[in-house]
């Protein structure tokens, strides 16, 4: 019974995980995305074109990657 709760405990834990990764990955998504826009505004043109700055891209998975990730659970040992 305890290690049903330990169990239970774990896949708690671990889906909490990939909602703060998903959390943070939209987070990223969305501080590039505002990044770029300051880029192609006045006066963010300017000064992105006179010290070097550039268009970041988006954090995105592939499809071959996204599969292979979604097809390869992460091992866990107990």
């Amino acid at each position: 019974l305890k290690a049903n709760e330990g169990f239970a405990n774990l896949q708690a834990e671990l889906s909490d995980i990939e909602s703060r990764i998903a959390a943070a990955r939209r987070y990223l998504n969305s501080a590039v995305g505002e990044y770029n826009a300051t880029l192609e505004q006045f006066p963010g043109v300017f000064i992105a074109a006179l010290f070097g700055f550039a268009p970041r891209p988006f954090f995105a998975l592939d499809a071959d990657r996204r599969k292979a990730m979604e097809a390869a659970a992460p091992a866990v040992r107990f």
